[in-house]
Order: C-alpha cells, then sequence, then structure tokens
C-alpha cells in the first residue's frame, strides 16, 4: 500500500494583524507589525529588541462613549507595537461599562402637543 500524504501545521497567525506568519531562526515573524513569536508559548516580542513604541492614541469613532450601546464605551490604549510597523495600529481596546450613560442622538422624550390658542 503506498503511503498517504502527511498532514502540515499551518504556521501561527499574527494576534495583531491577524496575517499568517513566518517561520525563521527559531520564531514565527510578523514583517507588518513587527513581531516576533516564541514557537513554544506564543508570546510575542519586538523583531529588533531596540525599537521604540509606536504609542499612536486610538482614532476609532467607534469606541467613543455610548456610540455603539447606550451606557458603554471602551477603555483605549495606545499603540503597543514598534514604531515603524506597516500594519494598522494595535490599541487593545477593552469594552467596559460607563458610570454615567450617555442619551443617544435622537433619542428623546416625545415632545408634547402645544396647546391652541
Amino acid at each position: 500500500m503506498r503511503d498517504l500524504p502527511r498532514a502540515t501545521r499551518p504556521n501561527p497567525s499574527c494576534g495583531a494583524c491577524g496575517a499568517e506568519t513566518r517561520l525563521d531562526g527559531g520564531r514565527f515573524l510578523c514583517e507588518d507589525c513587527l513581531l516576533a513569536f516564541d514557537p513554544d508559548s506564543l508570546d510575542a516580542t519586538y523583531l529588533h529588541s531596540q525599537d521604540q513604541t509606536c504609542g499612536h492614541r486610538c482614532d476609532n469613532w467607534w469606541h467613543g462613549p455610548g456610540r455603539i450601546n447606550r451606557g458603554q464605551g471602551f477603555n483605549c490604549q495606545t499603540c503597543a507595537l514598534p514604531a515603524g510597523h506597516t500594519s494598522m495600529h494595535w490599541n487593545d481596546c477593552i469594552p467596559i461599562n460607563l458610570s454615567d450613560p450617555i442619551p443617544m442622538v435622537g433619542l428623546s422624550a416625545p415632545r408634547q402637543a402645544r396647546p391652541s390658542a
């Protein structure tokens, strides 16, 4: 009986941009995000350890207070990727409940009829 083809494991996806990584020198690399992933733990480090952090603020309009759901927003961080990355910024924005819900536009109380003169 002939041997059947073996299965192959795909490289893991980058945790920041979702692109497939490539194995190089014992690490999985995402060249767009400038990250290297440990092959066992998949923990990320900067591809070049001397790189500075990007630090770009989150500019996602939908992360404003009450934009998606009334009473909810996001606790947005600055971009944690290395400066010079070519992928989108990764801000690790975490959904939160807001203590003072902001009313949604267009959801005001119904108007009372004016008395006739």
